[in-house]
């Protein structure tokens, strides 16, 4: 059996859809995202929270974040209007 050498190890990922922003986590990012803010004094992960907002998910406004909207609501033609 040859040995090759290949300069490193090889890397291998599967193939998985993913959404952007992650309405799958829709949940967790807004009940973390004020926790964050009241700690750190600025938002985390702004784009996924600005999306969620353009998408009439939620609104955010001086250190709040309110849902608007369930992400269970929103269809396909939605998500991606988005991208």
């Amino acid at each position: 059996m040859p040995l090759w050498f290949i300069g490193g190890p090889g890397a291998f990922h599967q193939h998985h859809d993913c959404q952007d922003p992650p309405l799958q986590h829709f949940d967790d990012i807004v009940r973390n995202a004020p926790i964050f803010h009241a700690r750190w004094g600025f938002w985390p992960m702004e784009g996924w929270l600005r999306a969620f907002e353009a998408m009439g998910l939620i609104r955010i406004g001086d250190g709040t974040l309110i849902v608007q909207r369930q992400q269970s609501t929103i269809g396909q033609t939605d998500v991606n209007a988005h991208r």
